[in-house]
């Protein structure tokens, strides 16, 4: 793990100096998950944003053993965005896909924003990229300096639906204990994993098969170790699926940043996000920050255009109880209607404002009843983060259409 203060230092750095310590290459890995397609898109932003005209992509397909099945290159052309369907472009036979960008022009981050989407004919998974060979020794010196648990993993053990997460190896095999620690009604449960994955390859494990016979349907909190690799970034592909069938809803884990004291100064840290009328929009925060006590809280507008402000409870970190804020029981216990965004704010009772503030955004059907959720890992904003001068910022985003 990279502090932030450590990020921040080094954006800081890129825009002062372009010139030094540029980066060549970004890059990527994509399982191959059975039962759905994986596919990629992605924004020229090389051109939008940087008027680079010589941006190449590598895609190269990796076996179950961690052999090279093909390698194609395609340039990056046009202001548009390209959507490739890597099982389409290979045959079903690769269990991974290596995607690399390369660009004789500073690319600044070694990490492309591209979106791996994973869909079948009864849902769809949109993940920002979130694991990938390093590009070289000293990045890994800068990159791998401390190792903490990935986490922010929302728990289920039922029998319609389980948590499950996809641990991802680099560029050599791993033979080495993962371990999982599990807190639920004051109890700790903990399980170590012996892993034997080839380079390059992945591994799904299901949480009912880590701890048989335990049932979470709420108020669990997951921590994972994973073992240290070297020259690779990985989180964990986590979330919750269905046992039927091949649907489930994930995103990457976060850090574990309860044993790292980082803070800003100020005193707190906050981000708007859109109400979705007609479901249950529900904020969940695991004490996984920086050591210490938050207060929380919600603001919205009303019809009115009045401010109201609700209570959120206190999170204390680290502990084993987690915080969930139900953003549409505090609208109808107040008599209000629809609103069309919510603020969450988090302010320090003790300890400092952590500079990783991480949770989830959980949206589900208006009773709250499904065995599955859309649930979205963020994190607050915090004034002090450092915003690029003459900054040219685009959005994209997308829509899932049939």
């Amino acid at each position: 793990m990279k502090t932030l203060q450590q990020v921040e230092r080094t954006r800081r750095q890129y825009h002062a100096e372009p010139k030094r310590r540029t980066v060549h290459r970004s890059s990527l890995l994509v399982p191959h998950i059975e039962g759905c397609a994986p596919v990629i898109s992605f924004v020229n932003h090389f051109l939008l944003k940087r008027n680079y005209q010589n941006v190449a992509c590598k895609i190269s397909a990796i076996d179950a053993d961690g052999g090279l099945i093909e390698a194609v290159t395609e340039p990056v052309s046009g202001a548009r965005v390209h959507t490739i369907d890597l099982a389409g472009k290979f045959g079903g036979e690769a269990r991974n896909f290596l995607v690399e960008f390369y660009c004789a022009d500073n690319l600044f981050i070694p990490f492309p924003a591209v979106m791996i989407n994973h869909c079948n004919a009864e849902f769809c998974n949109v993940v920002h990229a979130y694991n990938r060979v390093l590009n070289d020794v000293f990045e890994n010196d800068d990159i791998n300096q401390k190792t903490v648990d990935e986490a922010s993993i929302d728990a289920v053990s039922t029998p319609e639906a389980e948590t499950f997460f996809v641990f991802s190896s680099g560029i050599a095999g791993v033979e080495s204990d993962l371990r999982v620690e599990l807190t639920v009604g004051g109890a700790r449960h903990e399980k170590v994993l012996p892993l034997r994955v080839a380079r390059l390859s992945n591994l799904v494990i299901g949480l009912s098969e880590l701890f048989p016979g335990l049932r979470i349907s709420s108020g669990a909190v997951i921590k994972i170790r994973q073992p240290r690799q070297s020259l690779f970034f990985g989180r964990l592909l986590a979330g919750v699926r269905l046992k039927s069938g091949a649907a489930f809803a994930a995103n990457h884990s976060y850090y574990d940043s309860s044993a790292v004291p980082e803070y800003w100064s100020n005193d707190s840290s906050r981000r708007t996000y859109p109400y979705f009328s007609g479901f249950r929009n529900v904020v969940r925060m695991y004490p996984i920050m920086s050591p210490g006590e938050l207060e929380l809280s919600v603001q919205c507008v009303d019809g009115s255009g009045a401010v109201r402000t609700f209570a959120g409870g206190t999170l204390r970190s680290p502990s084993g109880e987690f915080v969930e804020i139900d953003v549409s029981a505090l609208l109808r216990d107040a008599g209000l209607g629809a609103i069309a965004s919510y603020m969450v704010v988090a302010r320090a009772r003790s300890g400092g404002v952590p500079t990783r503030i991480t949770h989830q955004l959980v949206v589900s059907d208006k009773d709250g009843r499904s065995p599955m959720q859309a649930s979205l890992a963020v994190g607050l904003a915090n004034a002090e983060a450092f915003t690029p001068p003459n900054r040219r910022g685009y959005t994209w985003g997308q829509m899932v259409v049939g």
